[in-house]
């Protein structure tokens, strides 16, 4: 997004779901998971030089997302055309919310005709390099500067709900700890080109 936002190119990003499920605990408490995620998310876009991008919060149930596919895929393509470059999850990341965001955006870039790339999260952590099912032929990289990568490691500390203890209980552990957020801190991004009709 920010090597999008530095080239002044026109970002949306389209939030299907606030990840209130992440804390399930939290909701008793009184603690408003949703707000908090919301605006974890404006102050990484700040930190990325993405502060002006419009969120469109799409507020579906977390853990969900499955259930909603088709209506999914029809909204994001009324918004989608063949000049536009749809980033989605890939549709195999093995998260149901993430792999059902990534076929929904794969029928809405096929039916528009946009060109789709999909991101890895957690099959970072399941994969293996001699996996074969894994579509090694179609990724892509994308080398990010040093200020780049330091940019995005800073926007990453913004999501506090997800790296540190937070909900009920100070024992509560962080959805995502550090050996999962180094591998977001890689100098690097790799993005699957779709080939497949979904």
């Amino acid at each position: 997004m920010q090597t999008l936002c530095d080239h002044g190119v026109d970002v949306r990003i389209v939030a299907v779901s606030d990840g209130e499920a992440s804390h399930p605990g939290a909701a008793g408490t009184g603690c408003d998971v949703r707000g908090v995620r919301t605006r974890e998310v404006r102050r990484a876009l700040d930190r990325l030089g993405c502060g002006q991008v419009t969120v469109a919060r799409l507020g579906l149930s977390d853990g969900a997302i499955a259930t909603h596919v088709d209506d999914l895929a029809e909204w994001l393509a009324k918004d989608m055309s063949a000049d536009d470059l749809c980033l989605s999850p890939w549709a195999r990341d093995g998260h149901p919310d993430h792999d059902g965001c990534g076929v929904a955006a794969a029928r809405a870039a096929q039916w528009s005709g946009a060109h789709l790339l999909e991101y890895l999260v957690w099959a970072w952590h399941w994969g293996r390099p001699n996996d074969e099912s894994w579509p090694w032929d179609d990724c892509r990289t994308l080398h990010l500067s040093r200020r780049s990568a330091a940019r995005k490691r800073w926007a990453t500390h913004a999501f506090v709900s997800q790296t540190k203890p937070f909900g009920s209980g100070a024992n509560q552990e962080p959805v995502l700890p550090a050996a999962v957020m180094r591998r977001f801190w890689r100098p690097f991004e790799v993005f699957i080109e779709a080939q497949a009709d979904v």
